[in-house]
């Protein structure tokens, strides 16, 4: 925050100015550790700027409480889950059903789904220079399409 107001030198805009574009870059860079997290964090964001267009002030205040968020990262799991499966999860529900909520008959098998698929990868991308091996990388894949099709049948 300090870097903030030095630059803004007292201006209102000038520090929200900066205060968002450090948001959405901080988005930007941890976008992969957890998309639907920093997904919703943008989220949040536009809907501020629209709500409070030029009211600097209260962007400014509205900025300083999404940063505390985004450096706090997330915070809430899924009951059941570890961090990583919440992490899963929450980006398969916000995918495939568009940020609604998801039916209570597919929360129980998405739970142990995401549970294995991450105990898969904690099991696997151990190996040294996993990413760089194609055929641990196809292995992996064949794994977790695996789970997916034992845990969802086709008819």
């Amino acid at each position: 925050m300090t870097h903030v107001r030095k630059h803004s030198q007292g201006d209102p805009e000038a520090k929200a100015s900066e205060m968002e574009h450090a948001i959405r870059k901080h988005c930007t860079i941890h976008f992969d550790e957890d998309p639907a997290f920093y997904k919703r964090l943008s989220d949040k964001l536009e809907k501020l700027i629209l709500e409070h267009k030029n009211n600097w002030q209260t962007l400014a205040e509205g900025y300083e409480a999404l940063r505390k968020e985004a450096l706090a990262g997330r915070t809430d799991i899924v009951e059941g889950l570890s961090k990583e499966a919440t992490t899963f999860y929450d980006y398969v529900v916000q995918i495939a059903f568009n940020g609604q909520e998801m039916p209570r008959a597919y929360q129980q098998p998405l739970k142990k789904l995401m549970t294995r698929i991450v105990e898969t990868l904690q099991d696997t991308i151990d190996i040294i220079d996993f990413w760089k091996k194609p055929i641990e990388v196809k292995k992996l894949r064949g794994n977790i399409d695996t789970e997916i099709l034992g845990q969802y049948p086709r008819a």
